[in-house]
């Protein structure tokens, strides 16, 4: 990707930014392919939240402009990374 291409010297952490991760993998149950929330809501299969789409896990890099009074004019987020997670119960049969 473009910082990696760019091969900058400059850090690639900026303590000024703010960084935000997400981790959902307690709730996910990869075998039955459903989220498993504490009573009383208990499990609920994917398939039928994702319409037969795949189970998406990406990362991305924001990038912000700012004018001078520091606010911000404009956003981009691009993808570090992005994979689909597939199971057998998103196939419907004929």
């Amino acid at each position: 990707d473009k910082l990696y291409a760019s091969r900058s010297k400059t850090p690639t952490f900026d303590p000024n930014s703010e960084y935000t991760f997400e981790f959902f993998q307690h709730l996910l149950l990869f075998d039955e392919f459903a989220l498993n929330f504490v009573n009383p809501i208990g499990k609920h299969p994917l398939h039928g939240m994702l319409n037969g789409q795949p189970l998406k896990f990406m990362a991305a890099h924001q990038i912000q402009e700012t004018n001078e009074k520091g606010r911000v004019t404009d956003e981009e987020m691009r993808w570090l990374w992005s994979f689909d997670l597939w199971h057998e119960s998103l196939y419907e049969d004929d």
